[in-house]
């Protein structure tokens, strides 16, 4: 959270030159001709052999730390870091919501199943699942539907949100300082979505201020019950159409950075 968003470079550096350079020698004219076509083979050798080296994806950087730190350079720079810093956040938030879930439901099959057994049993049960994906909105537990959700996977030893991590804000007052942060108008980084986003999201802040606080967010049900309007939340895709929005922006962004030493020496050294 909060201002912190540089990231060491360890090395990497855009200012230096990496071009290669195929030379064609004349020395001996009468072989001039075949020189050149002998050479020029060569070099459509070479292109189309490093044609088919696959290119490191937007995926393949948000999932390594190393990668993702020399790409929020390059964010920081333009000025755009607050996309990713939305993306890591936000993912982490959905992240979180989701094992709480899981964790909810474990505990209650432990107590469905205790019940059905016959009192005379009394193994432990430690296999017992929900299996859950990260990607998974929770509604679709209940209710499979079509679903076009992205999945991001980020790094296990990335920085945890303090947000997303405090034991004392509840689910509510997380996403609450979640929109405080991305979403208003005033955030400190305010992140560019579509109105509509940002009205959806800012109804659901305004019904989560009037929601009494917790002493845990371990208590908070991963979908709320607006008391007025009696409308659910999710909060487990809460945020997935602006994740999808920032998405969009991040892979504009990387799109210039493919074009820079910066990229291609990281796609060299982690080759």
């Amino acid at each position: 959270g909060g201002g912190g968003s540089r990231f060491e470079m360890k090395g990497i550096s855009n200012n230096d030159s990496n071009n290669i350079h195929i030379t064609i020698t004349n020395n001996h004219s009468n072989n001039n001709k075949s020189s050149i076509n002998s050479e020029n083979s060569v070099a459509s050798a070479h292109n189309a052999s490093t044609s088919k080296i696959p290119k490191l994806s937007l995926r393949d950087v948000l999932s390594d730390k190393y990668k993702l730190e020399v790409f929020m350079d390059f964010l920081v720079a333009e000025y755009s870091h607050e996309n990713l810093l939305a993306i890591i956040e936000l993912t982490q938030f959905k992240t979180f919501v989701l094992s709480l879930e899981q964790q909810r439901q474990q505990q209650q099959q432990q107590e469905q199943l205790q019940q059905w057994l016959p009192s005379t049993i009394t193994a432990p049960h430690s296999n017992l699942t929900l299996d859950v994906g990260s990607g998974t909105p929770f509604s679709e537990v209940f209710s499979p539907r079509s679903s076009s959700t992205l999945i991001i996977s980020l790094p296990p030893d990335i920085v945890q949100s303090h947000i997303v991590t405090c034991a004392q804000f509840s689910l509510h007052q997380k996403f609450v300082l979640l929109v405080e942060k991305y979403i208003l108008s005033n955030a400190t980084f305010c992140l560019n979505i579509s109105s509509d986003e940002r009205n959806c999201l800012v109804d659901h802040y305004r019904q989560s201020k009037n929601m009494p606080s917790s002493s845990s967010s371990s208590s908070s049900s991963p979908i709320s019950i607006d008391t007025q309007t009696q409308s659910s939340v999710d909060f487990s895709i809460i945020f997935d159409a602006c994740t999808r929005e920032i998405f969009c922006l991040v892979s504009d962004s990387f799109k210039r950075f493919m074009s820079t030493d910066m990229y291609q020496k990281l796609f060299e050294l982690t080759a």
